[in-house]
């Protein structure tokens, strides 16, 4: 359904993708719930690693590889931040960055604050999965919560949307 439901397998799942120069970039995702996750501590240390990593010549997508390690981890406040940092460096990806910040909250069960994220990856050009990621939210949001705000913002969103039968038979 989502763009996130690779992290709902058991199994882990690498993706390679050939750039227009040559070079690949690779992108591993492992199931939340077979993460075992990682102390604050741990978090933060892998956070400042990364950031360090990026000098003002990186790629974007060499520094969007090392961002979502953090993912990989099970980091998940950590990736937000970093991807605020590549933000703010590379206002021109902004949409992505804000894309990644609100799965980072969807993945921590922040779901009002992943819709504003992916919302604002939205007003920044980033459109092919945002539909997808809010209704997402706004179910899981539905389901844990009972709380139906996340829906009825889905329906306004996308009056034509793809998930509009199932988000009114939920709301009943």
């Amino acid at each position: 359904m989502g763009l996130f439901d690779f992290f709902k397998k058991k199994e882990e799942k690498v993706t390679v993708k050939k750039n227009d120069n040559g070079t690949q970039d690779n992108f591993a995702f492992i199931s939340k719930d077979s993460a075992n996750g990682i102390s604050l501590e741990e978090g933060k240390k892998l956070q400042e690693e990364i950031l360090s990593q990026f000098s003002a010549t990186d790629s974007f997508s060499k520094k969007v590889n090392a961002a979502a390690q953090l993912f990989t981890k099970g980091a998940f406040k950590e990736a937000a931040e970093v991807y605020t940092e590549l933000a703010k460096q590379h206002p021109e990806e902004k949409g992505l960055c804000e894309g990644q910040i609100g799965a980072a909250h969807y993945f921590l069960g922040d779901y009002k604050r992943a819709v504003s994220h992916y919302k604002e990856a939205m007003a920044n050009g980033d459109t092919d999965m945002q539909e997808d990621n809010i209704f997402e939210s706004a179910e899981e949001d539905f389901k844990t919560n009972k709380d139906d705000s996340l829906l009825k913002e889905y329906l306004t969103l996308f009056p034509n949307g793809n998930y509009v039968k199932k988000a009114n038979k939920l709301i009943g």
